[in-house]
């Protein structure tokens, strides 16, 4: 390999094990939000006789920052990605014969059938149950006049409510705005390796002739 070649796949090495650990510091995050948010949940459920349902907002309202939290390492995640994709593979594949190309880890990973959605699904989806039991508790202790101060309770938790839904739509968008525009760049990515070596097979027939 040349310097520039060994340069990539160093480069290529170091940052799969970067991605690798904010892969599990991602995982451990989420751990951490499932044990936390669900406990809260329990507490105040199983307190109810002391704690009024409305303060069910405070574990919706983490789970909120735990979804920003992942969020930032699932695109430092796909940053990585992207650069190992655009940049490295393209350089260590340069010299190689045509019948000697195929597709690397970073590049096969962008094809539809190697997308999943079931840790987004599954995360935001724990974001929304919490988000429920905060609606359902904040509504309930406003018809019932239990605990709180009326006014208090309905003009603070409707403002509480208002961030916690514009958060998660927000990061749900980002998501998916995300995975479409990587289907769009690989699809043009592939279109333009298809017409490169139809370009190259042309000029080797005229050198042929």
């Amino acid at each position: 390999m040349d310097e520039k070649t060994t340069l990539a796949w160093n480069l290529y090495t170091e940052l799969r094990q970067e991605l690798v650990t904010s892969q599990k510091l991602r995982t451990q995050i989420i751990g951490g939000k499932i044990t936390f948010v669900s406990a809260a949940i329990g507490i105040i459920i199983s307190e109810s006789e002391d704690i009024p349902f409305s303060t069910l907002f405070v574990p919706a309202y983490f789970a909120v920052f735990f979804d920003y939290l992942i969020a930032s390492y699932s695109f430092s995640i796909k940053r990585i990605g992207f650069y190992c994709r655009k940049v490295l593979e393209q350089q260590m594949q340069k010299g190689w014969k045509k019948k000697d190309r195929f597709l690397l880890w970073e590049s096969f990973l962008q094809r539809k059938q190697a997308w999943q959605n079931f840790a987004l699904i599954g995360n935001l989806g724990l974001s929304f149950l919490a988000l429920l039991a905060a609606l359902t508790g904040g509504v309930y202790d406003i018809l019932t006049f239990e605990k709180t101060d009326w006014a208090l309770a309905y003009y603070g938790f409707l403002s509480i409510i208002a961030v916690l839904s514009i958060a998660l739509i927000y990061l749900y968008w980002r998501s998916v705005r995300a995975q479409h525009h990587a289907q769009v760049n690989f699809r043009e990515e592939e279109e333009g390796l298809l017409l490169k070596e139809k370009e190259e097979s042309g000029s080797e027939s005229d050198t042929v002739d």
